[in-house]
This record gives structure tokens, C-alpha cells and sequence, in this order.
């Protein structure tokens, strides 16, 4: 092989591992920028599921407020019943919530937490259905309707709270911090279930002793 050969055979290899390098820098320069271009989309992905959230939590937070009060309802003004004649009727009206009216990017946020909060007005039109029911026509105080709406409006605020801390999760937003002594939703919800849960026990054993005076033992 004579000189010539040999240096042909050189240039050869040195234009081809210029090749080679140019490609692998090349190729690691694009994995780089294809890098920071997934690190921007996620920053911008997370802030935009943090504005979404910040938006509907707003309108839940003014939901479940609404929860407590219809919850608390229990057909009385200042102590005294609300309607005329001695009649209890109710002072608060159930809260509104639609989502198709707020414009967001929902696709952002989990399925299955869109789902949840598209379910809250249903849920309450499933609520009011019930309460539509003439067998609670107990004039004048309505006990057992206002038992039961209480009841069930307390749940759909527990319900609505738990979707709103979800909401706070995803969206990366940090939950509130009460202080010893404030006043917590969550306590009022409680002390509302407790209170039917009294009630009703209370309700089904004097059905009881009613039914037993009627139909002796056999």
C-alpha cells in the first residue's frame, strides 16, 4: 500500500468521524432543547391548572357557603317561626352552580375531578326532587322537611369540600389554615348531621311505641 493509499485512507476516517460527531452533537442538542421545551410546557401546564383551580374554587368556596345556610335553615326568624300564623317556612334559597358558565380550559384538570364537579348541580336537583315530596306536609312546622333538608344540604357541602380540596391538590394550591376558635364549615356540617341523626332517632322510636300501641303482641 503505498503512501498516497494510506492518506486517503486517513481523510477518509476523519471525514466520517466528522460526520459521525456532527450528527451526535447534533442529536444532543435537539434532546436538550426538546428538554427545556417539555420543562416550559409542564411550568406552563401547572400554572394554568393553578389559575383554573383559583377560578373554580371561588365559585365552590360561595357554593358551600351556601350549604351552610340552607343546612341551618330550620324554618325560624329570630327564634320564632318564619311564616305567618305560627307556620315555619324557609329563609334561605339553595345555592346555583354552573359550570358551563365558567370559561376555563377544564381538559387541564383530571377526568375524573371534571366529572365531580359537572355531578354538584345534578346532585342538587336530585336534593330538590326529594324534598318535593308532599309527605312532608307536617303543618305548621314541617319538622321532618326541614330534618331532612338540613340533612342533606349538609352532605352536599361535605361533598363539595372534598371536591374543592381535590381542586386545591391538583391545582397546587395551599389549603386554608384555621385558627383554635374559628369557625369551620366543616363543624357546622357535622353538628347539623348529628342533630338530625338525633332527631330521626328519636322519630322512629315514638313511630315505634305508636305502632305497638296499635297492633298489640301477639
Amino acid at each position: 500500500m503505498n503512501e498516497q493509499t494510506v492518506w486517503d485512507i486517513v481523510k477518509a476516517l476523519i471525514t466520517a468521524g466528522a460526520g459521525f460527531g456532527g450528527v451526535y452533537y447534533g442529536q444532543r442538542n435537539l434532546a436538550r432543547k426538546d428538554a427545556k421545551q417539555a420543562e416550559r410546557d409542564a411550568r406552563q401546564a401547572d400554572q394554568d391548572r393553578a389559575y383554573v383551580a383559583s377560578v373554580v374554587i371561588e365559585h365552590l368556596e360561595r357554593y358551600i357557603n351556601g350549604c351552610v345556610a340552607v343546612a341551618q335553615d330550620d324554618g325560624t326568624e329570630y327564634g320564632q317561626p318564619a311564616g305567618e300564623n305560627g307556620y315555619y317556612r324557609t329563609t334561605t334559597t339553595p345555592p346555583d352552580f354552573d359550570p358551563h358558565k365558567i370559561d376555563v380550559n377544564w381538559r387541564i384538570l383530571p377526568p375524573d375531578l371534571i366529572y365531580d364537579i359537572f355531578a354538584i348541580r345534578s346532585r342538587r336537583e336530585s336534593i330538590d326532587g326529594y324534598l318535593d315530596n308532599p309527605g312532608f306536609d307536617d303543618p305548621p312546622d314541617y319538622s321532618e322537611f326541614f330534618w331532612w333538608r338540613g340533612f342533606l344540604y349538609a352532605q352536599l357541602g361535605q361533598r363539595v369540600s372534598e371536591i374543592a380540596l381535590r381542586l386545591r391538590k391538583a391545582g397546587g394550591i395551599p389549603s386554608e389554615v384555621l385558627n383554635p376558635g374559628d369557625w369551620s364549615r366543616d363543624e357546622a356540617f357535622a353538628e347539623v348531621i348529628e342533630k338530625y341523626n338525633a332527631n330521626r332517632a328519636l322519630y322512629e322510636e315514638e313511630r315505634r311505641k305508636s305502632l305497638a300501641k296499635l297492633i298489640p303482641p301477639q
